[in-house]
């Protein structure tokens, strides 16, 4: 799982442009992000996860591995924290 964060209008812009993903809405991105979620989650699911951070490098948004609950407990710096 991905984390992507398009903070500004020209990191949006870039992240559309890379899926395809027409405009949405006309004030860009609060009031229609639940628009823009559908959309780039229908494309991210046909993509490996290594595909899908070739497609954002290079919008200028932030990328994040998200890691589930299993994955986290066996992470070394949980070890290393002993919890």
């Amino acid at each position: 799982m991905l984390f992507i964060a398009a903070n500004i209008t020209r990191q949006l812009n870039g992240f559309r442009t890379r899926l395809g993903i027409g405009r949405v809405g006309g004030d860009g991105r609060k009031k229609h992000m639940g628009q823009y979620e559908c959309r780039s989650a229908g494309n991210f699911r046909q993509k490996t996860e290594d595909e899908c951070l070739v497609n954002i490098e290079g919008t200028g948004c932030c990328t994040a591995q998200a890691i589930n609950v299993a994955d986290a407990m066996r992470h070394p710096q949980t070890e290393r924290d002993g919890k």
